[in-house]
C-alpha cells in the first residue's frame, strides 16, 4: 500500500485475520495494478472502534478511481484521485442516531454527481464489530451495500467512458487522539465480470452465483449474501410470471 501518513497491519483479539489500521488525515492507495473491467465488485470488512467523548468522529471514505494509463500507486493519486474519474462513498459515524452516508463522483477534478445526505443510524449498533461493505459497478451504475442494507443505487454515478481501476481509503481529521479510536480494514476482495442478474434470468432462464454464503454448518445467511439475493428478488417482483427452481 501507499500512503501519505502511517498505518499498521495488526491483529484484533475478537476477530480473525490481519487488519490494516488507518489513521486520521491520511489516504491509503491499494497496491493494485490490474484492470477491474467495466463490471466488477469490491468488498471489505471494517471495524469502527469508537467511543464518544463529545467530538465528531472521523469520516471514513472509500473510493474507486480511474488511473487512465498512469500508475495507480503513484504519490500523485494520494491527493488527486479525482484527476480522471472517481466515485467516493463517505461514512459519517456519529451518536444519537445521527450517523449518515453520502456519495459523490468526479470527472477531471470537477463534481459529476453528489447525493443527498442519507441517514444511517443503524451503523451505531455495530461499533466494535465487523461491518461488511460491498460495492458493485456496472459501467456507469454504482451500488453499495452496508451489511444487508442497500445504501445507494445510482444509474449514472460513474462518468461515461471511464474505467475505474484503483481502490483507496481515506480518513478525515478529528480531535480524538490516536489511542481514543480505531478504524480497521480487512478481507478486501475485487472480482471482475459481475453477472447481470436481470439478463441471466429473463433472457437465459438461469442464474448461477457463488455470492450466497452461509455460516459454517448452519442455514444462517452471511450478511454479504443479501446483495445478490435482493437483486434476484427485485427481478422476480417485477416479473411475476417467472418460476424459479433452486
Amino acid at each position: 500500500w501507499n500512503t501519505n501518513g502511517s498505518g499498521e497491519v495488526v491483529t484484533l483479539d475478537k476477530f480473525p485475520g490481519k487488519w490494516l489500521r488507518i489513521h486520521k488525515g491520511f489516504t491509503y492507495l491499494s497496491p493494485n495494478t490490474k484492470d477491474f473491467s467495466e463490471n466488477f465488485t469490491a468488498e471489505f470488512d471494517v471495524v469502527l472502534q469508537l467511543k464518544n467523548n463529545g467530538w465528531m468522529f472521523p469520516v471514513l471514505s472509500v473510493g474507486l478511481f480511474a488511473t487512465s494509463g498512469e500508475t495507480g500507486t503513484d504519490n500523485l493519486f494520494l491527493k488527486e484521485y479525482d484527476k480522471n474519474a472517481a466515485v467516493v462513498a463517505n461514512i459519517f459515524p456519529a451518536m444519537n442516531n445521527s450517523s449518515r452516508l453520502t456519495l459523490e463522483s468526479f470527472e477531471e477534478k470537477k463534481s459529476y454527481f453528489r447525493s443527498d445526505s442519507k441517514e444511517y443510524a443503524v451503523l451505531e449498533k455495530h461499533y466494535g464489530v465487523p461491518v461488511h461493505v460491498a460495492i458493485q459497478v456496472q459501467k456507469q451504475r454504482y451500488r453499495v451495500w452496508i451489511n444487508e442494507t442497500k445504501a445507494f443505487d445510482v444509474p449514472k454515478a460513474v462518468p461515461a467512458g471511464k474505467m475505474l481501476n484503483q481502490l483507496f481509503f481515506k480518513l478525515s481529521g478529528t480531535n480524538y487522539a490516536e489511542e481514543q479510536y480505531g478504524i480497521f480494514i480487512s478481507n478486501i476482495k475485487i472480482a471482475k465480470g459481475v453477472e447481470d442478474t436481470r439478463h441471466r434470468l429473463l433472457d437465459e432462464g438461469k442464474f448461477s452465483t457463488t455470492a450466497i454464503l452461509f455460516d459454517v454448518n448452519t442455514a444462517n445467511l452471511k450478511p454479504e449474501s443479501f446483495g445478490v439475493i435482493k437483486e434476484i428478488a427485485a427481478v422476480m417482483k417485477e416479473h411475476a410470471e417467472i418460476k424459479v427452481n433452486i
